[in-house]
């Protein structure tokens, strides 16, 4: 599939269940200093995009950060010393991909395939945070460990056996995803989802010619090794088991592949049939005059591709005798005007050459996928001697054979060879590599130029439009619905109901919001409920209108805690020179800092109450908001301070002023802790192998005001 394809179909994937559920955020830790920070935050979709570097084509994952925050904390002194809100429109993910399958087992399933998120090295971009800091990079590592040990998968679709079964050469053993770059458009290319399989080594790489023609965005190649040795070669074999003929496949210079038969004997009986022993009627037989059957041994019999269907040819040379019952005159014999003497008989032979040619076109059918193959055949036989005085005796014509026996012996000749039938492709990757339940995989156009090569579309059943839109507080979108490019009546729904939808598909978002968050908009056919379109809408507060903004444009700051701001212009630049001042004045410190731009703010002492102060770059610019917050005191206890190897304990959190929490795990991936959303308890579930004992942190925080953390510490026993 091509980027925006796979996009697409990622983004399908995202709105109906999300990087493994739709709604957990993902939540790690990672010490900086003697501090820990953690990261809570909801990814959006994946988008993709291609290097136009032709000689290193790279894919290149995005995505951004939909909400949440990043604090840091010290659990030693239970001390909540920032919370750093995110900003989806200055806060991703990226990085180069390397994409991975899951393995496929060969029995009831065999397998599911998926981008793998915990193969990707991300580099976050975090607005509010030096891109230069340390910070990132340890964020960095954490979140790919995150990604590794949880598994966090974007499943493109399961691979299940189809309801005929499936041919043993087509049991897969390896998935691999590999990126090729379009040759004639930099900056486009393709995802490749390599499948090998038990009958075939297969390629790892990418494919030449490049796969996808153009106006096309899905393409499906079953490997000329694959086709030729291991499908079409046996079923050759096992047609032609009673004549006795053998196919094998071999490679040729060029790298496509032929099938050559050999051996075998074909019968194509006697003529005519039946023969009723009547004089001056001629018919097969032995050199004895006695009737028999057409007996041949092919000279060649192959089958190869001609660069888009694929032909047999078989080829055979014979030497055939011919007999006729003569009426002998009373004092009269034949003997001396033809060939050789048999009483009552003339008997003659011929060579001669056949050529049977079919072929094969390859043809998709648009409801299963199934690929299979119709063959148009043509014969020629041609004798050796024409114009022979026997043949003149025999029909009247210069022709050695007359055009009944000549025709008859074709007609067989094509009989046979023309029910030869290659076998159907029906491979799991047709039929059932399931993408999301909104595509279609709709592949029309089939040749064989060497490989077996299926082009076409990846389609929604269901498409709304545009897939995906950021709005600000009271924006408003029209959406539209589309089945195969007409529009449909639907029904319209949004998740969560923040803003409201009208049935003509006008979205109105809300008149305020707070902070950034997700809309689905579903889109559910009137005329059958099982065709569903999805798009999403991320609301996000009104961006600063300024060529100065302060950054990190909101922060939450405990007391005697301090930050670094800097004065950027619209495109994200410090800007020199600017001068900035704090109101109201006096609450906390606010200096110049050393880099351009720069101005370090701390809170006061003592905060005995919330309070908001602003930071402002003058009279036209965005000022930053920071909320100074009062702290709690959090306490976590455990059910137990040891855990097995998979193994769980109960944790619970409390506080005089708070009573929703959110938990965590440090070291990220040593384990899993789940807990309803803003609860005070929680379970943790130790990993299910652990090679030494050692010791892990559990965190609970709460963050509206007042803020506080608490932490436990548990001890994993290797056994």
């Amino acid at each position: 599939m091509n980027t925006v394809q796979i996009s697409a179909v990622f983004r399908q994937q995202y709105l109906a269940e999300g990087p493994t559920s739709p709604v957990r955020p993902i939540r790690v830790a990672f010490p900086d200093g003697d501090d820990l920070m953690v990261v809570d935050t909801v990814l959006g979709p994946p988008d993709f995009s291609f290097s136009g570097d032709s000689d290193e084509p790279q894919c290149e994952l995005s995505m951004f950060l939909v909400t949440g925050r990043v604090l840091r904390v010290d659990p030693a002194a239970g001390v909540v010393r920032n919370v750093l809100p995110l900003e989806s429109r200055s806060s991703w993910l990226n990085g180069p991909v390397t994409l991975t399958g899951m393995q496929g087992t060969v029995d009831d399933s065999l397998g599911r395939v998926g981008i793998d998120l915990g193969a990707a090295a991300f580099q976050p971009v975090i607005g509010g945070i030096d891109p230069e800091s340390e910070v990132l990079t340890e964020m960095s590592t954490a979140l790919q460990t995150y990604f590794r040990t949880q598994s966090t998968t974007y499943p493109l679709g399961e691979i299940q056996k189809g309801p005929d079964g499936l041919s043993g050469c087509l049991a897969p053993s390896e998935f691999d995803f590999v990126v090729q770059q379009n040759p004639d458009r930099p900056g486009d290319g393709a995802v490749l989802l390599l499948i090998r399989t038990s009958g075939s080594g297969g390629t790892v790489g990418p494919l030449s010619p490049y796969p996808l023609p153009e106006g096309d965005t899905a393409a499906l190649l079953v490997s000329g090794e694959l086709l030729f040795t291991s499908l079409i070669a046996p079923t050759l074999t096992q047609e032609f088991e009673k004549i006795g003929t053998t196919f094998t496949a071999e490679q040729q210079s060029d790298g496509s592949y032929r099938i050559n038969g050999s051996g075998g004997t074909l019968d194509l009986g006697g003529f005519p049939d039946p023969w009723l022993g009547q004089p001056d009627i001629p018919y097969t037989s032995t050199d004895g005059a006695d009737y028999e059957d057409v007996t041949l041994q092919p000279a060649s019999f192959t089958v190869a591709s001609d660069g888009t269907d694929l032909v047999s040819t078989f080829t055979c040379s014979f030497e055939q005798y011919f007999s006729m019952a003569l009426n002998l005159p009373p004092n009269g014999d034949p003997a001396e005007e033809v060939g050789k003497i048999v009483p009552g008989f003339s008997v003659n032979h011929c060579d001669l050459d056949g050529t049977v040619t079919t072929t094969y076109t390859a043809n998709a059918d648009p409801t299963t996928g199934v690929v299979s193959f119709s063959g148009q055949t043509s014969c020629t036989l041609t004798p050796d001697n024409k114009g022979s005085g026997w043949s003149s005796f025999w029909s009247g014509t210069t022709d050695f054979l007359p055009d009944d026996i000549q025709g008859s012996l074709e007609s067989a000749l094509q009989s046979v060879l023309q029910q030869v039938t290659l076998p159907d492709v029906g491979t799991f990757a047709l039929q059932n590599l399931l993408f999301p339940s909104e595509q279609v995989l709709q592949l029309t156009a089939v040749a064989v130029p060497g490989d077996l090569t299926l082009t076409g579309q990846v389609e929604s059943v269901l498409t709304v439009s545009p897939p995906t839109v950021t709005l600000t507080p009271t924006g408003q979108q029209q959406f539209g619905a589309t089945i195969a490019g007409s529009t449909t009546a639907v029904d319209w729904e949004v998740q969560p109901p923040l803003g409201a939808i009208d049935p003509t598909g006008l979205y109105q978002a809300p008149g305020t919001v707070q902070q950034p968050s997700v809309v689905i908009v579903t889109a559910i056919d009137q005329a059958d409920g099982s065709r569903v379109g999805r798009a999403m809408v991320l609301l996000a507060p009104a961006p600063p209108s300024s060529d100065r903004i302060v950054t990190p444009t909101a922060l939450t700051l405990t007391a005697g805690q301090g930050y670094d701001f800097v004065v950027v212009d619209s495109d994200g630049n410090p800007v020199d020179g600017a001068v900035c001042t704090l109101s109201p004045p006096g609450v906390g410190t606010l200096e110049q800092g050393w880099g351009t731009g720069q101005w370090i703010y701390t809170a006061p002492d003592f905060v005995t109450q919330s309070q908001t102060v602003t930071i402002s770059p003058g009279p036209s610019g965005a000022a930053a908001t920071v909320q100074l917050a009062t702290t709690a005191t959090v306490t976590v206890t455990a059910s137990s301070t040891t855990v097995s190897p998979g193994g769980t304990v109960t944790l619970t959190a409390a506080s005089d002023d708070l009573d929703r929490f959110t938990w965590c795990v440090y070291p990220t991936g040593m384990g899993t802790v789940t807990f309803t959303e803003g609860t005070a308890t929680a379970v943790y579930t130790a990993p299910a192998t652990v090679q030494d004992n050692q010791s892990v942190t559990l965190l609970a925080w709460g963050s509206d005001d007042p803020v506080g953390c608490g932490w436990c510490r548990l001890t994993l026993t290797s056994g």
